[in-house]
């Protein structure tokens, strides 16, 4: 069967973005027929800065994409991301 397969953030994204204020500010992530699969979020600190991103890390082909999402700081460095193995076995 085809569809999207939605794999999101790191488990260990967590606890970087664990009390954080986060909003659906990202971009959209289309799945297979073109539908939102996801909107990524931007967290913010108790004062509204910017601290961490939501951005797509992957979006390989399996029968349907398979999105894995990372996390990245407000100066666009990567903070969380998918092992590159678990890209490649999706």
């Amino acid at each position: 069967m085809r569809c999207t397969q939605y794999i999101g953030l790191p488990e260990e994204a967590k606890v970087f973005i664990d009390g954080l204020k986060d909003r659906p500010d990202g971009e959209k992530i289309y799945g297979m027929f073109l539908e939102t699969a996801h909107i990524c979020r931007h967290y913010y600190d108790s004062q509204g800065n910017l601290k961490y991103k939501e951005v797509l890390q992957d979006k390989p082909w399996s029968s349907g994409p398979v999105i894995f999402i990372k996390l990245i700081d407000s100066d666009g460095n990567d903070v969380c991301t998918h092992p590159q193995e678990d890209i490649d076995d999706a």
